[in-house]
C-alpha cells in the first residue's frame, strides 16, 4: 500500500502533494515505516485520501493540510504524536521538507515552555470540568461517553503538566502515566476505577473525585 501510494503521488500528484508521512504510534502494527497521511498543496491533492479494506485489513490514507500540522505544532490539535513522532516518506521539494522539520522543532520548543504548558494544562482541566457539568445531567450511554471525555481531558492536563503528550491511543494512557513524574496521588488508580464502574451514579461521583 505504501509503495502504491508513493508511486501514485509521484506519477499523478507531483504538483499537488507536498509530503507523504509515516506515523505508527497510533497503529496496531508499528513495525516499520508505512504511509499514514499526506499533506496536499492543491485542491486536487485532497482527492487521494481514501479508506479501504485489502486482504481483510483496513487502511486509512488521510489528508492533513498544512494548517492542521501547524495546530499540532502549537499543541492545540489532538494526537500531537502525529507530528511529533512522524517520519517523512516523501517531500515534493526541499522547501516542503524544511517547513515540516521547522514545525517539528517548533513543537519541541513549545513542550519546553513552562508558561505555555501550564496554560494548556489549565485549558484541558477547565474543559474537563465543563464536560463534567454536562455529565451530571446525562443518562444511560451518555454517561459512559461523557465519562470518557472527562477522563481524557484530565489525562491531557496531567500530560501537559509533565511537558509531554500521549504517544499512543487512550487505551495506553495508564501505562504512559507510569513514566510521568508529576501525577496526582491516586490519579491512575481512580482513573481505572471509573472505567470499570458499572453504575452511572457512582461513575459520576468518582469523576468528581478525580477532578478534585
Amino acid at each position: 500500500v505504501t509503495e502504491w501510494t508513493l508511486k501514485t503521488i509521484k506519477e499523478k500528484y507531483a504538483d499537488d502533494i507536498s509530503l507523504a508521512v509515516s506515523h505508527t504510534t497510533l497503529s496496531m502494527d508499528d513495525s516499520g515505516q508505512k504511509i499514514s497521511y499526506y499533506v496536499p498543496c492543491t485542491k486536487k491533492g485532497e482527492e487521494l485520501a481514501r479508506t479501504f479494506i485489502l486482504g481483510g485489513v483496513g487502511y486509512d490514507i488521510w489528508c492533513v493540510p498544512w494548517e492542521r500540522l501547524e495546530q499540532f505544532a502549537s499543541l492545540k490539535e489532538y494526537n500531537i504524536t502525529c507530528l511529533a513522532d512522524a517520519e517523512l516518506l516523501y517531500a515534493r521539494t526541499e522547501e516542503d521538507r524544511k517547513r515540516f522539520q521547522a514545525l517539528r522543532e517548533n513543537l519541541a520548543d513549545n513542550l519546553k515552555d513552562p508558561a505555555l504548558m501550564r496554560s494548556l494544562a489549565l485549558e484541558a482541566y477547565a474543559q474537563a470540568k465543563s464536560l463534567y457539568f454536562e455529565l451530571i445531567f446525562a443518562q444511560n450511554g451518555d454517561v459512559k461517553m461523557g465519562t470518557g471525555y472527562v477522563l481524557d481531558y484530565l489525562a491531557r492536563a496531567v500530560a501537559f503538566t509533565n511537558h509531554t503528550y500521549f504517544k499512543h491511543a487512550q487505551t495506553a494512557q495508564l501505562e504512559e502515566f507510569t513514566r510521568m513524574p508529576l501525577v496526582p496521588e491516586g490519579f491512575a488508580e481512580l482513573y481505572l476505577e471509573i472505567i470499570r464502574e458499572k453504575e452511572d451514579a457512582k461513575q459520576k461521583e468518582k469523576c468528581h473525585r478525580l477532578i478534585c
